[in-house]
């Protein structure tokens, strides 16, 4: 992890401290501060597991939803 990706976390982890269940989930995904090993852990899993299944849970709605509309022009 170089310095630059640290401050952007910390920066991003302070941010969302703000917000109105912000501490929850900072707790959740820095339990034991930015860069640690746990951190890091999760972070992987993460950008891992989780990006790439909401990815496929996006485009599969998207399909489902041109299927539905009858394709991309509806009123041909």
């Amino acid at each position: 992890m170089d310095q630059l990706a640290l401050w952007a976390t910390q920066t991003g982890m302070e941010l969302l401290n703000t917000a109105y269940f912000g501490g929850m989930i900072r707790d959740i995904l820095v339990p034991d501060g930015v860069g640690q090993p746990l951190s890091l852990l999760r972070f992987y899993v993460l950008h891992i597991v989780l990006a790439p299944l909401a990815i496929l849970l996006l485009s599969f709605l998207h399909f489902y939803r041109i299927r539905k509309n009858k394709g991309i022009l509806p009123y041909l």
